[in-house]
């Protein structure tokens, strides 16, 4: 791989919260929710979350080890060691996410901004670019302020359009002269899928969910469209680029045949990709195999909502993980209508001196960046950046604190943070060089 090289202005990063991004126009973004590592759920300002409302739910268990993010990493606190890790890391730039709710604890447009919540975020922005390193910012991973949830059900609500280019207003003004990326959204699939349509299905039926689901990807796709016209209207003389996150895994066919895969049929990659952003954004429809799939639950487009949201991505985001096993003959319109099996995640709750030499996770790592290399170099793709995930162990929404992703491992009971893995350019910034550290720090 030593002839191999990554372009001269290529961003390399980490990420806290959900997934590794590549960057196409094609970068790889990958991030944490505010969620995941903040803490400090009412300080200084800040209003309550969904999340906030559904990990204490009194007399429910619906985090697997009954924890949730009132501590979490405590990053509000200690944002300024994860600055220093991430120098330590030689990573030129960071993905993090704002909590909507520490900008604008009720979260609408007629409501009150919370200077205190622009200044936390002032401050970390302003630090990270003091130390060279490009911040790239997530205006939405999950966190709807509780008040929009009670006044019109979130992102079933129409509403939501306006108030969320509202909230994406005060960050472009308050930021935007040192924030030149902007992601809108991370990964609509889960805010749709995971959250809204998984919930109704338990109540009612799978034609409700879909209707459910298809209504808030609709409103996702309008209010990403939204923000992205405030920002070319009123911010684009700052030069930043914006775009929506979205997520996907690589489909491969189960059945192997003598020289030859089993060709799959079914819209399983379309299903997470072109459903959720990428049809509407770049073509202005959606797509005719999820027109057919869906019916009339599917929302239309009017011809001036067209206008704004075709064309409204500088570029294209993606959040990758690993690959499925797929077949034919699936169920559930969500999946695309194929059955999945997952490979091993390499997910565990593993003690210090098991994590500390995750070596598992250098293959990983290995695995996609040699990948990375060969697509620049090899097939020609564009790839602007690549932001592994994640920085830190951290909240893993319904998981709790069982599984951990991170880089750097974290004692949650003292919040020490122990470098596990280095990311970083070797000489020459021709490949990304991954070591284990080799004792306690």
């Amino acid at each position: 791989m030593a002839h191999l090289k990554l372009p001269r202005d290529f961003i390399f990063g980490f990420a806290t919260g959900m997934g590794p991004m590549i960057c196409c126009y094609s970068p790889s973004l990958q991030e944490s929710a505010s969620y995941q590592i903040e803490g400090s759920p009412t300080t200084g300002g800040r209003g309550p979350s969904i999340w906030d409302t559904f990990t204490h739910q009194a007399g429910k268990r619906v985090i697997a080890d009954g924890s949730n993010g009132d501590i979490a990493t405590d990053s509000y606190n200690r944002w300024r060691d994860d600055v220093a890790l991430l120098k330590l890391y030689h990573a030129n730039a960071y993905r993090f996410s704002i909590s909507w709710s520490r900008i604008i604890p009720n979260g609408g447009k007629e409501d009150e901004v919370n200077r205190d919540g622009i200044k936390f975020y002032r401050d970390l922005i302003e630090e990270l670019v003091r130390q060279g390193i490009t911040p790239c910012v997530t205006l939405y991973h999950w966190d709807l302020p509780q008040s929009l949830h009670d006044r019109y059900q979130g992102w079933l609500g129409r509403e939501i359009i306006d108030d969320f280019a509202n909230y994406a207003r005060i960050c472009f003004r308050e930021f935007g002269d040192l924030v030149k990326c902007w992601i809108t959204h991370n990964e609509p699939w889960c805010i749709s899928v995971l959250v809204m349509a998984t919930a109704c299905l338990r109540l009612a039926a799978r034609v409700k969910a879909t209707r459910v689901t298809s209504s808030v990807a609709h409103n996702l796709i309008l209010s990403h469209a939204y923000a992205s016209k405030v920002y070319n209207d009123e911010f684009r003389a700052v030069k930043g680029v914006l775009s929506a996150l979205l997520s996907m895994v690589w489909c491969m066919p189960m059945m192997i045949v003598p020289n030859a895969l089993m060709p799959l049929k079914g819209p399983g990659h379309p299903t997470r990709l072109f459903w959720y952003r990428m049809d509407p954004i770049y073509k202005g429809s959606y797509p005719a195999s999820l027109k057919k799939m869906v019916g009339d639950r599917l929302p239309e487009f009017t011809p001036e909502e067209i206008a704004i949201v075709k064309g409204s991505s500088d570029f294209f985001g993606l959040n990758t993980y690993t690959s499925n096993l797929v077949q034919p003959g699936g169920e559930d319109e969500f999946n695309g209508k194929v059955k999945t099996t997952l490979p091993d995640p390499m997910e565990h709750n593993w003690g210090y001196k098991t994590a500390i030499h995750d070596r598992d996770r250098v293959k990983y790592y290995r695995g996609y960046t040699t990948a990375l290399m060969a697509a620049i170099n090899e097939d020609g793709v564009d790839v602007r950046s690549y932001f592994a995930w994640s920085l830190l162990d951290n909240f893993e929404w319904a998981e709790g604190y069982k599984i951990r992703f991170g880089v750097t491992h974290v004692d949650y009971a003292t919040q020490k943070r122990y470098q596990k893995i280095l990311l970083y350019f070797v000489s020459g910034r021709s490949f990304l060089a991954l070591t284990i550290a080799e004792s306690h720090p």
